[in-house]
């Protein structure tokens, strides 16, 4: 899995500010571990997706819809720039 492409912003004025929104915005990839349903606030379904990222250990939970797969990420980023 792969987190999909997002705006991400940098306000930061100092040098040490840049180079620390640079290293910890760089694109995901991680395995999938567990799925299951959770409720919002609302009382609506979620489909939550835990995964375990590259270079870390424990999973963490995301909404389905903020992955997606690897071999789709490239046509994803294409469509998310234009």
């Amino acid at each position: 899995m792969a987190e999909r492409p997002r705006l991400n912003y940098n306000i930061s004025k100092s040098p040490r500010g840049r180079e620390l929104y640079q290293q910890n915005n760089k694109q995901r990839y991680g395995t999938v571990v567990d799925q299951f349903i959770r409720k919002d606030g609302r009382g609506a379904n979620q489909k939550i997706i835990k995964v375990i990222w590259d270079g870390k250990q424990s999973p963490s939970d995301h909404q389905q819809m903020r992955l997606c797969f690897v071999n789709e990420l490239d046509a994803l980023t294409d469509k998310f720039l234009l």
